[in-house]
C-alpha cells in the first residue's frame, strides 16, 4: 500500500487498552476497517456487515485474518521489530503495541 493508500485505524478501537495488541479485542468497526482497507487494495468488493456477521464476537486479530481468508485473501499475524517493516511486501496491517 503506497502512502496515498495508507489509512489509520480509528482511535480507541482496541477494546482492552494496556494489554499487548495481539491479545486485545477489537470492536466491530475496527474489524470492518481492516477488511475494508485490504479489500480496497485488491479491489475486492466487500460488504462489511456481511463479513462481520459471519464471525462471532469478541473480535480479535485472528478474526481479521479469518475474515480475510473468507474473502479469498491469505493473511497471518507476525510479531516483528519496526525495522523489519520496510522489508514486507504490501499490503499489510500494522498494530502498534504501547511501550511502557
Amino acid at each position: 500500500m503506497g502512502p496515498q493508500a495508507a489509512q489509520s485505524l480509528p482511535a480507541g478501537r482496541l477494546q482492552q487498552p494496556g494489554r499487548r495488541a495481539r491479545e486485545g479485542a477489537l470492536d466491530r468497526e475496527a474489524l470492518a476497517w481492516a477488511l475494508s482497507a485490504l479489500c480496497q487494495y485488491f479491489r475486492i468488493p466487500v460488504d462489511e456487515a456481511l463479513s462481520a456477521n459471519q464471525l462471532a464476537p469478541p473480535y480479535d486479530l485472528e478474526s481479521v485474518a479469518h475474515a480475510a481468508g473468507l474473502l479469498g485473501l491469505r493473511a497471518t499475524w507476525k510479531t516483528l521489530p519496526a525495522a523489519r517493516l520496510k522489508k514486507l511486501a504490501a499490503p499489510f496491517v500494522v498494530v502498534l503495541a504501547p511501550v511502557f
